[in-house]
């Protein structure tokens, strides 16, 4: 009797584990456990299993073929991470994904991060067209870029004082500025040991921490109806910080949470103030994104005639 129990548990384990699909694990901790045995990264997939399009797209086109399986086995521990909208799901494994969800600042579907054991990313990406072989290729640069920033960091662990702190500014650039979240150990390692931040990383990061902030008090403050306010707030913020560049265009940019959409006069409002970053700089990530700002209001104003 307690060999049968045995072997039902070992099953109702099994499927917990595994129920992502063949060769995919749903259970985090146990992925990352299975990382650092075998030495390999983590690929996991945040996804809408029975909703998202892209997702199921992504699993079709790529995931569920022998082409990646055989490219993924040697490189990757597999971990699907699913929030679907009808499918019965582990009430364990439900909490996880929302508890991980929430930790990796997932916004849209799919997500993937690739992370190291210990589960801390150094690459994000999503669908992208051309099946097995396109996708083998882009996840063979980003494991590539990956292994270079594992490579930096442990050099970096040799060194003291400013040069291990110049050595893990370096290897800091290397990541999506959104992921640098994870790394706060190795930012409070370069704030130790250069207190008086001799290559400005740490002013850097705290103005870009600052101008989220201003994002989200501008929009609140506008939606509570006072857009004098809002709009005086992001003023504020460029004179006092003395901003410019891409900084002070990621602070015009906070101005477009003042106006709604919807209101007569506001998409001309909108325009301009994309022209205003612009002449700052076109040819910034900011001032690229200006632009196609602009091309999605004419469509609207289209729309509207």
């Amino acid at each position: 009797m307690h060999k049968i129990y045995t072997l039902l548990l070992f099953s109702i384990l099994s499927f917990t584990t595994f129920a992502g699909g063949e060769g995919w694990m749903t259970n985090f901790e146990e992925a990352k456990k299975k990382a650092t045995s075998e030495n390999k990264s983590l690929l996991v997939d945040f996804t809408g299993s029975d909703w998202c399009g892209w997702c199921i797209r992504l699993k079709e086109e790529v995931f569920d073929k022998k082409e990646f399986a055989d490219f993924a086995k040697d490189k990757f521990v597999l971990v699907e991470l699913d929030f679907p909208s009808k499918k019965k799901q582990d009430p364990a494994i439900k909490a996880q994904n929302a508890e991980l969800g929430k930790k990796y600042r997932v916004q849209g579907y799919p997500t993937i991060l690739l992370m190291d054991s210990k589960g801390r990313p150094f690459a994000k990406t999503g669908y992208q067209a051309g099946g097995p072989p396109a996708y083998n290729k882009h996840l063979t640069e980003l494991l590539s870029s990956g292994q270079k920033i594992a490579q930096n960091l442990e050099a970096a662990s040799k060194l003291n004082g400013s040069n291990k702190a110049k050595a893990l500014v370096a290897t800091l650039k290397l990541f999506p500025e959104e992921l640098l979240i994870h790394y706060t150990a190795e930012m409070n390692e370069i704030k130790k040991l250069d207190p008086k931040d001799s290559t400005g990383f740490v002013k850097e990061m705290m103005l870009k921490e600052d101008l989220k902030k201003l994002q989200s008090s501008v929009a609140q403050t506008a939606r509570g109806g006072d857009q004098e306010k809002a709009l005086k707030m992001v003023d504020d913020f460029i004179a006092d910080n003395k901003l410019s560049g891409e900084s002070k265009q990621q602070a015009i940019m906070a101005k477009l949470n003042c106006y709604d959409p919807r209101k007569p006069g506001a998409l001309e409002i909108a325009d301009a103030l994309m022209d205003e970053v612009i002449a700052i700089d076109a040819q910034s990530e900011t001032g690229k994104y200006a632009s196609s700002i602009k091309d999605r209001i004419s469509e609207m104003k289209k729309q509207q005639k």
